[in-house]
């Protein structure tokens, strides 16, 4: 079951690496901070839940949630554009906190 969460967030950082290539490292470690955390908490709360309300209801459940974050693709290529027109500012304030390379 958590395999099938990291599936579906591991879906992200494939396009990450177009939309945002001045500040991959930091989006690339904020996605994977975030995933570690709620694969971390279905480790933890799975048993409890499953107790509680049985195993077809918890995959009814992940199936939902599932759902729900994959529709945000249909969601930004729709608005995409707008989204990244509006937060370009803050695109570039973040950009230019980016140190530059050494050389080697």
């Amino acid at each position: 079951m958590v395999s099938n969460y990291t599936l579906i967030l591991g879906m992200y950082p494939s396009s990450t690496d177009n939309v945002i290539p001045d500040i991959i490292g930091d989006a690339l470690t904020g996605l994977t901070v975030l995933r570690n955390t709620f694969s971390t908490i279905f480790v933890f709360a799975m048993p409890a839940w499953a107790a509680a309300v049985g195993i077809p209801n918890v995959f009814n459940t992940i199936g939902a949630i599932g759902c729900l974050v994959l529709s945000f693709a249909a969601y930004f290529i729709w608005k995409g554009k707008q989204l990244r027109v509006r937060t370009a500012k803050v695109y570039r304030y973040y950009a230019m906190r980016q140190f530059e390379a050494r050389p080697i």
